[in-house]
C-alpha cells in the first residue's frame, strides 16, 4: 500500500497575496530542462490520450480517458513538459486545492527513457509545489507514494507520516488494486 507523505505548511508569506486560482491559470508559464520544454498550467495542452501513452511509457496502466478529461478540468494545477524536438509529452504532475488549507499532488509520471528522470521528476514537482504555495499561502500538501519513492520526496521536503499511515482507496473492483 502507498505510504502518506506530508509537506508541512511554509511560514505565513511576508505580503499579502490573493488566494484563488492562480494568476496563469489559462496561460502557460515556461522554462527548460534539457532538451525539454515544461509548461504550467496549460490544460489544453494536455489530451488523455498523450497522458495514457505516457503512463504506458512509465509502466503505468491507462485510464479511462473521459476520466482523464474530468481530471484535468478538476485540477487546480497542471504541470507538463514536452520534448522541444518532437513536442511528445515526457512529464506530467497535477495539483488539486480547496483554496484555503489543503493541497494534493497527484499523477507525477516522467518517461523512463529521458536521460535523467530524477532531476525532470524534482522539476516538475518543485515546480508544482511553488505554484500551489505561492497562489495558496500556508496550505498543508500531501501525496500518496510508492515505498521506493519515499526517498526521493523526503529530498523535496516532504516527511513520511509519523504514525505511518497508508493511503486507502475506494475501488469498484476489488480484483484490480489500487494503481497509482
Amino acid at each position: 500500500m502507498d505510504s502518506a507523505a506530508f509537506l508541512p505548511p511554509p511560514p505565513p508569506p511576508s505580503s499579502a497575496s490573493a488566494i484563488g486560482r492562480p494568476a496563469a491559470a489559462t496561460g502557460a508559464a515556461r522554462w527548460r530542462v534539457g532538451s525539454a520544454a515544461a509548461s504550467a498550467f496549460e490544460k489544453s495542452g494536455v489530451s488523455p490520450k498523450k497522458l495514457n501513452a505516457l503512463l504506458v511509457k512509465a509502466g503505468r496502466p491507462p485510464r479511462d480517458e473521459a476520466k482523464w478529461a474530468r481530471a484535468i478540468e478538476g485540477s487546480y494545477l497542471l504541470v507538463h513538459a514536452k520534448l522541444l524536438a518532437t513536442g511528445d509529452l515526457v512529464a506530467f504532475a497535477r495539483a488539486t486545492s480547496d483554496q484555503a488549507l489543503n493541497g494534493t499532488v497527484w499523477d507525477v509520471v516522467v518517461d523512463p527513457s529521458l536521460p535523467d528522470v530524477p532531476l525532470m521528476r524534482r522539476n516538475v514537482v518543485k515546480y508544482l509545489l511553488n505554484e500551489l504555495r505561492r497562489s495558496v499561502p500556508g496550505c498543508s500538501v500531501t501525496l500518496f507514494a510508492q515505498p521506493d519513492d519515499v526517498d526521493f520526496y523526503t529530498g523535496l521536503e516532504f516527511v513520511a507520516d509519523a504514525e505511518d499511515v497508508h493511503g486507502m482507496a475506494l475501488i469498484e473492483d476489488p480484483d484490480v488494486g489500487f494503481h497509482s
